[in-house]
């Protein structure tokens, strides 16, 4: 290491880095900043600026970000910015699962089938579409809470019956997703906003996108088919505080303009706020982000309140 130092071994080489982790930890992406101080000291060339991906906000957004920025980087630095074909074959690569909402791309349809009476939803089955992972149905035992009380984070212990099935291998390291589902009361809320009536909310539905080349629709397998509320209860995350990207989609399907300008005034708090915590180097450890987030929520729900 000390040899890499006092020389340039990299020079000529030119790299670009997303960093994946949680705003809920300190020391956000410090192993991506550390790689890419390493990478410069040592002679090579950043081809576009660190991408750090928060697992709790918008991870998703931001790695399509960053390869665009990649590719339109790399297209331009190898002298093929003017092929078309070329980019398109680049960016179809990288961003086939690309699903970014578009209100011409996308559409909600009546699935062709039914439920049957005393026929439930196969959630498994569904998430496994959804996450492209085997997902295992499981019963919980216990959790606990290994924080203070008084602690504004939470670390949980969780105990989980797996019926004995030889398809769920773990050991010790390893990462194990559980998809719990959303609050029911949270849920019924917000579909009781659309309708009272709870027939609709029992209704199958059919998430299409439009294929860019054959302009078909087709049904979008991140969402199996399912009912309305299964949809809200299982699928979707209607929990977290909302992005100012999904805000700005919210505003253009408001009819009401009073809704339309209220949508507006938060999505700029909301960007209001991300640009003060990056003007002030807003670091969230010892708990602050916990601290933070519920400030915001407060505040957005404050401002809601306020204008009704």
């Amino acid at each position: 290491m000390s040899t890499m130092k006092t020389s340039t071994p990299l020079k000529g080489l030119q790299f670009s880095i997303m960093g994946l982790g949680s705003t809920a930890y300190p020391h956000f992406c410090g192993f991506a900043h550390s790689i890419k101080t390493l990478m410069a000291t040592n002679g090579a060339t950043e081809l576009c600026p660190l991408a750090e991906g928060d697992e709790l906000s918008g991870e998703e957004e931001t790695f399509k970000a960053w390869t665009q920025g990649v590719i339109q980087a790399s297209c331009k630095e190898f002298c093929i910015a003017d092929n078309n074909k070329m980019k398109e074959k680049l960016q179809a690569s990288l961003l086939e699962d690309n699903t970014e909402w578009d209100v011409d791309r996308f559409r909600v349809v009546a699935a062709p089938w039914a439920f049957s009476k005393g026929q439930g939803h196969d959630a498994c089955k569904g998430l496994s579409m959804a996450h492209k992972r085997n997902v295992l149905p499981c019963k919980l035992k216990m959790k606990k809470n290994l924080q203070a009380p008084y602690s504004d984070r939470k670390t949980i212990l969780v105990s989980l019956d797996t019926g004995g099935t030889k398809d769920l291998l773990y050991l010790p390291g390893d990462h194990v997703a559980i998809f719990p589902c959303n609050n029911p009361k949270l849920v019924s809320e917000i579909l009781q906003l659309q309708t009272d009536n709870t027939d609709t909310w029992r209704q199958s539905i059919r998430v299409q996108f439009k294929d860019a080349s054959t302009k078909e629709w087709k049904p979008l397998k991140r969402l199996p088919d399912c009912t309305l509320y299964e949809a809200f209860h299982r699928y979707l995350d209607i929990s977290t505080t909302p992005s100012q990207k999904l805000l700005k989609h919210l505003t253009a399907f408001a009819g009401d303009a009073h809704a339309k300008n209220q949508l507006h005034a938060l999505a700029n708090v909301i960007l209001h706020l991300y640009c003060i915590s990056k003007a002030h180097n807003y670091n969230p450890s010892k708990g602050s982000q916990s601290r933070h987030q519920q400030f915001l929520r407060h505040l957005l729900n404050d401002i809601t309140i306020s204008n009704y």
